[in-house]
């Protein structure tokens, strides 16, 4: 699977990638414009690999109420299924979830390591 190396997403694990470049605004869902070029390449390995299927999963920070963080991550991984979706997806192949605050890779002890756990991720179901 090629993409760019700079909208290239992270890897995590075999499985499991990070979109490091996409981004939303403090308490929203919206999908911000500087987010694309890692989405189109998302897309792209989507529609070059037709039997592909992922998960899209949302996080959030400590900060505010837990369960309307909950909420909020689901809403982020919605909207990216959303987007792919409308680029011409088959919407079968993208299941989404949120975490909300309750998986963070970094301490939420600083503006920095909270940005680090407002991230959506994927991962690979079926190849």
């Amino acid at each position: 699977i090629e993409i760019e190396e700079n909208i290239a997403p992270v890897e995590v694990d075999e499985n499991t990638f990070r979109l490091d470049k996409v981004y939303f605004d403090v308490g929203q869902a919206s999908i911000l414009p500087e987010s694309y070029g890692q989405l189109e390449g998302l897309l792209k390995m989507l529609q070059d690999n037709p039997k592909l299927k992922i998960e899209v999963v949302g996080h959030t920070d400590n900060q505010g109420d837990s369960k309307l963080n909950k909420r909020l991550s689901v809403r982020r991984a919605l909207e990216v299924r959303q987007y792919l979706i409308g680029e011409g997806i088959d919407g079968k192949r993208i299941k989404f979830k949120g975490m909300g605050d309750s998986a963070p890779i970094a301490q939420n002890d600083s503006e920095e390591n909270r940005s680090q756990n407002r991230r959506v991720e994927f991962i690979i179901l079926e190849k």
